[in-house]
């Protein structure tokens, strides 16, 4: 994609991010890989839902380095960007199910959906990292491979794929299933799938190159 379709794919990635509660004042940030060398993120203290295409700041992806003044979670996406080249895409955010299994410290039960299983995977809860400093890239940087999902412990999310549409994919699979896991237990129940299900459908995740 030109780097005008990107910047319009991310001001339409903030806005559904607020319009499903994804997000709340002028938290998360979203960002895409531009070329080896430079990535667009969104701005500091920007509504994600106010964006407009000119707001992504342009930076380098080595060092930082941009005329703008970007988002103060971008030593994590650089980290991402810098040491996964798979990496496309990530966005950071505060879903409210998700979240609260984050703060919680509970991690997801993913051997319930079989879309979560196969696509989404297992979410680890990373170790707590001072949000806008390079030790939010120290937590999630062993969870990373294989994985497209981690929960920030008592913070939020982190969703990352090959590019914008994949990581607001996972983002969404992230927050429905904390929601249908949250929403079971109050019943008093959560069923897991059968055995031989669950196997099959982790050697489809497994055989397209990621883990459990």
């Amino acid at each position: 994609m030109s780097e005008s379709d990107l910047r319009r794919q991310i001001v339409h990635i903030g806005r559904l991010l607020e319009e499903k509660d994804f997000i709340e004042s002028t938290a998360g940030n979203i960002s895409c890989r531009l070329d080896d060398e430079h990535a667009l993120i969104t701005p500091a203290g920007c509504r994600k839902g106010s964006l407009r295409p000119e707001s992504p700041v342009r930076v380098r992806i080595l060092d930082g380095q941009c005329s703008g003044r970007p988002s103060s979670e971008t030593p994590m996406h650089l980290g991402l960007y810098r040491e996964f080249p798979h990496i496309g895409a990530v966005i950071h955010a505060h879903p409210p199910y998700a979240t609260a299994f984050a703060v919680a410290g509970v991690e997801l039960q993913y051997d319930v959906l079989p879309e979560v299983v196969a696509q989404l995977g297992r979410v680890p809860i990373a170790a707590y990292g001072r949000p806008t400093t390079e030790a939010m890239f120290a937590a999630i940087r062993e969870l990373v491979e294989g994985r497209n999902a981690i929960l920030l412990k008592n913070h939020g999310s982190v969703t990352f794929g090959a590019d914008l549409e994949e990581a607001l994919n996972y983002l969404e699979q992230l927050e429905f299933c904390a929601s249908v896991l949250y929403r079971a237990r109050q019943l008093g129940k959560v069923d897991s799938l059968p055995e031989e299900e669950f196997d099959w459908l982790l050697s489809v995740r497994q055989a397209a190159g990621n883990t459990e």
